[in-house]
């Protein structure tokens, strides 16, 4: 969800057809997206707010836009289907999501070097803060590991 708005509904059909392991790319002022629930307003909104700061952020512009509005959550992939997974079904999701996003956007575009991530915030709210995005890859890397890496 981004301000407020739920990412497109997601459905077996969806799954079974590769919206979601398997999704459309493309480009747009030398960024990377999702074409599926792509809103080019909140591109607009969100990309003019960015410029418009008075201290410039860390993180470069187009990092930011790519991260943000490529952002899925896989609470949505059940909703509607009256299953809650379990942590670990969870975790298993999240890791294939990354991968068939990673090799997809290998495969579309090996000269840009993107990147599929899958981030885990895990609270008292269940697994609202789960999801996976893709974006350039920054020169910079955590220096904690995520927990599901071994």
């Amino acid at each position: 969800m981004i301000d407020g708005r739920q990412n497109p509904p997601i459905s077996i059909a969806d799954l079974l057809s590769g919206r979601v392991l398997w999704p459309e790319f493309f480009e747009l002022d030398g960024m990377i997206f999702l074409k599926d629930g792509f809103d080019s307003r909140l591109y607009e909104s969100y990309s003019d707010s960015f410029r418009k700061e008075i201290v410039p952020h860390e993180l470069p512009l187009e990092y930011r836009l790519e991260s943000l509005l490529n952002q899925r959550y896989l609470k949505d992939l059940f909703l509607g289907t009256g299953y809650v997974p379990n942590r670990k079904e969870m975790l298993d999701v999240g890791k294939f999501l990354e991968r068939s996003w990673q090799a997809k956007l290998s495969l579309e575009f090996p000269e840009r070097q993107m990147r599929a991530e899958f981030h885990m915030e895990y609270s008292n709210t269940g697994f609202s803060g789960w999801w996976v995005t893709a974006s350039r890859p920054l020169a910079w890397k955590p220096k904690w590991k995520p927990p599901y890496e071994t």
